[in-house]
């Protein structure tokens, strides 16, 4: 594991502990995890893990933003889904036996803890709260993929675009202002998101930005309107 260094940071003295699968845990089962885990800091942009590859056991996100992105096939990227402090990531790939499906991405600079297969298939076996987690895990991502196939055959594309910013805003909330989105994304990432080409999401932003639903400032994205930012994706609040 590259640039990895076993942490002296216990995981119930860690920020992202709370609400995470980890808080599932007895304190026993929490030692042995801080005794195998490993911490792995991520530059802006580099690969966490790549898809078609093996996992040996899963990560949760200690600090910064990650971007799960896969191929359609036309061999354009897609966005599948964000994660930040506290959750995992890999756990499908893990569960299933299979390899990754999708890769993940640093948004900015992350810290990953590896936790390792050994120690987590020993604690699934005597730990049936942590199973019953997972088991959740794997019923939400399945959910939110049947709702994301729907959501880009029945949507148009300026939909989708004001769908994906209600998104960003729902996970990663706002800065200080209480309006602007607290995420940088380029433009790029933002068609991924919404399934389309870079060219057609800039016009989409330009066009709610020309509206004063949303304002740009570089890659700032402020959300002027969130009533008007519902109404735009179709949506209901």
């Amino acid at each position: 594991m590259k640039r990895g260094h076993h942490s002296t940071v216990h995981c119930e003295e860690c920020g992202a502990f709370q609400g995470s699968l980890l808080c599932t845990l007895t304190h026993g089962e929490l030692v042995e995890i801080e005794e195998q885990k490993t911490v792995i800091p991520y530059r802006k942009g580099e690969v966490i893990f790549r898809a078609g590859t093996r996992p040996n056991g899963m990560f949760c996100i200690l600090s910064g933003k990650v971007k799960l992105t896969q191929l359609d096939d036309f061999g354009n990227e897609q966005i599948t889904r964000f994660a930040m402090r506290g959750e995992v990531i890999g756990y499908r790939a893990f569960l299933g036996r299979d390899v990754y499906q999708a890769s993940a991405v640093a948004i900015d600079d992350v810290k990953v803890c590896h936790l390792p297969e050994s120690v987590l298939l020993r604690l699934m076996s005597v730990n049936h709260d942590l199973t019953m987690s997972m088991m959740t895990l794997l019923s939400d991502a399945l959910r939110n993929a049947e709702y994301r196939i729907s959501r880009l055959t029945l949507r148009t594309v300026r939909e989708r675009v004001a769908e994906a910013l209600l998104l960003l805003q729902e996970k990663f909330g706002y800065e200080e202002d209480g309006k602007t989105l607290a995420v940088v994304l380029s433009r790029q990432d933002i068609a991924d998101l919404a399934g389309t080409v870079r060219e057609t999401a800039t016009k989409m932003l330009s066009e709610l930005n020309s509206d004063k639903i949303i304002a740009l400032e570089g890659k700032r994205i402020v959300i002027l309107d969130r009533d008007r930012l519902f109404d735009q994706a179709g949506l209901v609040d």
